[in-house]
């Protein structure tokens, strides 16, 4: 099935959503002997959405048991998500998914975003956290604002240097913005006042510097005082000479 063979995985949901007796039996062919990976994911996926919403949707779930055993993550992802958000509750199935639980975390680290987000997914749908290191490094920054919130409610300062990273170069300014008043939480005094001086700075936007300057004062960081009062010294009038003016008068008595 080379219309298949594609990473256009909505599009797939979407064409064999009402797919009839010759489709179905192709596609479940196609997830037990079609050589690719990706074919056969994306038959898991065609088959989950023709069936899901019928009243025959049990039929499907020996098929999905035995994909979750594909040697290929891409297929067992799918089934994994699969039986997670269906059959959570039917016969086997929570056993049988425990038995995969550390591949798929492994898989949350997979460089194939497709093949990530539906490990992310999968756990999710069991009442399992995915791994926090693989979901800051996700190409999906939703995942990622996931990763923070979680490293935030889970104080693991293990993914301190990712969140450091995330913060300085991130493509979404939100995303760096969320991050620095986490990694700022977590890291060592020496490792935040360190980074948090590198984005003191009018080389930075505007809002990422401010967000470290509130993150200086919430922790306490009296290291960054001579990066505050070099923003101040450059007597530009505007939110960030503000933001380092108020810093200051907080830090005030610490330094």
């Amino acid at each position: 099935m080379d219309e298949l063979a594609t990473d256009d995985v909505q599009g797939v949901s979407r064409k064999y959503r009402y797919a009839g007796p010759v489709e179905i039996d192709r596609l479940k062919a196609a997830v037990v002997s079609d050589p690719r990976g990706r074919v056969r994911a994306n038959a898991v996926t065609a088959l989950i959405s023709c069936f899901v919403l019928s009243p025959r949707k049990d039929t499907l779930l020996p098929l999905l048991v035995r994909a979750l055993d594909d040697r290929d993550p891409d297929v067992e992802t799918r089934a994994g998500e699969g039986l997670a958000a269906w059959f959570l509750t039917a016969p086997g199935v929570r056993l049988a998914l425990s038995g995969h639980l550390d591949s798929l975390r492994a898989a949350v680290a997979s460089k194939d975003q497709i093949v990530q987000a539906h490990a992310i997914r999968a756990l999710q749908q069991m009442g399992e956290r995915p791994p926090t290191a693989g979901m800051l490094a996700a190409t999906n920054g939703e995942y990622r604002r996931e990763g923070i919130e979680q490293a935030k409610v889970t104080g693991d300062a293990s993914v301190v240097p990712l969140l450091i990273q995330i913060s300085k170069i991130d493509p979404e300014l939100v995303i760096r913005m969320e991050a620095v008043p986490v990694a700022a939480h977590l890291a060592s005094p020496a490792t935040r006042d360190t980074f948090l001086a590198a984005l003191i700075d009018r080389g930075e936007p505007s809002h990422v510097a401010e967000a470290a300057i509130q993150a200086a004062v919430e922790t306490g960081a009296v290291a960054v005082v001579p990066q505050l009062r070099h923003i101040v010294a450059d007597q530009k009038h505007d939110d960030l000479a503000s933001a380092a003016i108020a810093a200051l008068q907080a830090l005030q008595g610490r330094h």
